[in-house]
């Protein structure tokens, strides 16, 4: 029971990871296309 609560968090945290990375490139992509 425990170990199975762990690995649902760590799947959620590895989500709200890439979720977080997604908006970090698009922000940078999208700067970047305004400078240039």
């Amino acid at each position: 029971m425990h170990k199975q609560i762990n690995s649902s968090g760590a799947a959620s945290n590895k989500k709200v990871r890439a979720g977080y990375s997604l908006i970090w490139h698009v922000t940078v992509w999208s700067m970047w296309k305004v400078r240039n």
